[in-house]
């Protein structure tokens, strides 16, 4: 387990890609909600969509998260930065982290692959 006072240093995928993954599944859920395209129970109640269904929108929506913010939540969490000091201003900087240019160390992903 976490602490939560610990998510800005060992957590990066928290601080720049769930919240927003979360809220575009959530998005849409509720235009699916708001569609015609419902299946109903015995009840009259509105199922639940399809896994398939979700599962499309996942991957849809994985398809869309820019691969140089993952990187970049992993420099700002201070995991994946140079060790010459060369990027200690991005370290903790989360503010700033949807912002940084995409430019950014281009080849090092490449390494992890």
């Amino acid at each position: 387990m976490i602490s939560s006072s610990c998510t800005s240093k060992l957590q990066p995928l928290d601080i720049a890609i769930n919240k927003n993954f979360k809220s575009k599944v959530k998005d849409r859920y509720n235009n699916w909600m708001i569609s015609n395209i419902h299946a109903f129970t015995l009840a009259g109640k509105i199922k639940r969509p399809f896994y398939l269904t979700v599962t499309i929108w996942v991957k849809e929506l994985w398809d869309e998260v820019d691969e140089n913010l993952i990187q970049r939540s992993f420099e700002s969490c201070g995991i994946l930065t140079n060790i010459d000091s060369s990027e200690d201003d991005c370290i903790f900087d989360h503010d700033s982290l949807l912002n940084r240019d995409n430019n950014r160390a281009p080849n090092r992903s490449a390494k992890f692959r």
